[in-house]
């Protein structure tokens, strides 16, 4: 995930079914360890707009947790 809160992915293969699977789902939840934020991949698989909720840890980097919430996404932060 980029630090805007676009979602990010290194294997192109899988980026057109992400994009559907996104399509077709009522809510999308992106489960992300912290260690994920922000990140760098080489297709953009959505932005933050396609989002509902990010679950992630405490780690995640504090300017993308605000940048999701900014855009209205539920980001809930677990600890592990």
């Amino acid at each position: 995930m980029r630090g805007d809160g676009a979602v990010m992915d290194t294997t192109l293969v899988e980026v057109p079914l992400k994009r559907a699977m996104i399509k077709a789902a009522d809510q999308v939840v992106l489960v992300a360890d912290g260690g994920k934020f922000p990140g760098v991949g080489v297709a953009r698989v959505c932005g933050p707009d396609d989002l509902d909720v990010v679950v992630t840890t405490a780690s995640a980097d504090p300017a993308t947790r605000l940048a999701l919430q900014e855009a209205g996404v539920g980001v809930d932060v677990v600890t592990t």
